[in-house]
């Protein structure tokens, strides 16, 4: 049995605190998804910073435009 892995690097023209202020706002994951996705954020919760063992709840479309829950 062969193993693969997939690397992949991306290289951002900002400061490595204004990436972490970016990555701790939960809103965010909407805009790193890929539209065709439908990620929606279900959760209960606005301009709360996100911490360690934080519910996030949402629900994304990935296949046939079909919704799926997920939570993490």
């Amino acid at each position: 049995m062969k193993l693969y892995t997939l690397y992949r690097e991306q290289k951002l023209t900002i400061s490595l605190d204004e990436a972490w202020e970016f990555f701790l706002s939960p809103e965010n994951l909407k805009k790193i998804t890929p539209p065709y996705m439908g990620f929606e954020i279900t959760s209960n919760f606005r301009n709360e910073k996100m911490y360690a063992g934080m519910i996030i709840a949402y629900i994304v479309k990935p296949v046939l435009n079909i919704p799926i829950r997920w939570v993490t």
